[in-house]
């Protein structure tokens, strides 16, 4: 019976979704000098088809979210060192991502970024991520089943390193590198049977755990690690040239 009603929910909620490839116009606010993108709440189908993918990202299951503000980029190594005074990243650029940052830096910096702005800014929750760049698809990549180098920075483009933000295509809701050139941290801590038990609505992780969740995958990696569906996680306090991320801001 269980099981029925997960199905019956499941569909329903695809049914709600909107539509694989739609293209919402692109709404954008500007906080100092960073952008984002409005990502109006909806409904969709969270985690990995029966035949891909690993054990923690199943079972494939309906989640319900509220709208945020997803930054357009991830954080550069300019913005970084504004609010921080630091640049600890390896790939020097300014409009590069900035790497080499912990979970712990990077909610520092959505504190004082937050402080700065008088705006709620943070890390965004696993579940809004997927949400955001799968952007309505239901492919293994927003822009299809395949890889495609004019959309992600990857070990067969990347030429070694990080590239710039925004030299590739955007998602269809005007996301740009959610998939490859840097990992990407999330707000959550990382369990591999979440998705078990995850909630319904606006799910925001579990309540403890020893590691962070992590998402897109990065410069260094074949095209399978920038599927939208795949999980990984690192330590906290875990610093290297593929980690960095993008901030959310509450919807106001």
């Amino acid at each position: 019976m269980k099981d029925r009603i997960f199905v019956i929910l499941l569909a329903l909620f695809l049914a709600a979704a909107p539509s694989p490839g739609s293209t919402p116009a692109v709404k954008i606010k500007v906080v100092g000098d960073m952008e984002f993108v409005f990502i109006h709440g909806g409904s969709f189908a969270m985690g990995s088809l029966e035949n891909e993918g690993s054990e923690d990202e199943h079972p494939r299951h309906p989640v319900d979210l509220h709208s945020f503000w997803l930054g357009r980029h991830e954080v550069s190594q300019e913005q970084y060192e504004k609010i921080t005074g630091k640049n600890p990243s390896r790939f020097r650029g300014v409009k590069r991502p900035v790497e080499n940052i912990s979970w712990n830096d990077a909610r520092e910096f959505t504190i004082k970024f937050s402080s700065m702005h008088g705006i709620a800014a943070r890390l965004p929750y696993e579940a809004e991520w997927e949400y955001a760049a799968k952007a309505g698809t239901h492919t293994r990549y927003y822009w299809g089943d395949g890889m495609v180098g004019n959309y992600a920075w990857y070990n067969g483009n990347s030429g070694g390193g990080t590239r710039e933000n925004g030299l590739k295509n955007p998602n269809q809701w005007g996301i740009h590198d959610i998939s490859g050139n840097v990992w990407e941290w999330c707000m959550d801590w990382y369990d591999e049977n979440y998705y078990k038990y995850s909630p319904l609505k606006n799910p925001a992780g579990p309540a403890s755990g020893s590691f962070r969740v992590i998402r897109g995958g990065g410069w260094d990696l074949n095209s399978s690690f920038l599927r939208h569906s795949l999980r990984d996680r690192n330590h906290p306090g875990n610093r290297n040239s593929v980690l960095g991320f993008r901030i959310v801001l509450e919807d106001q």
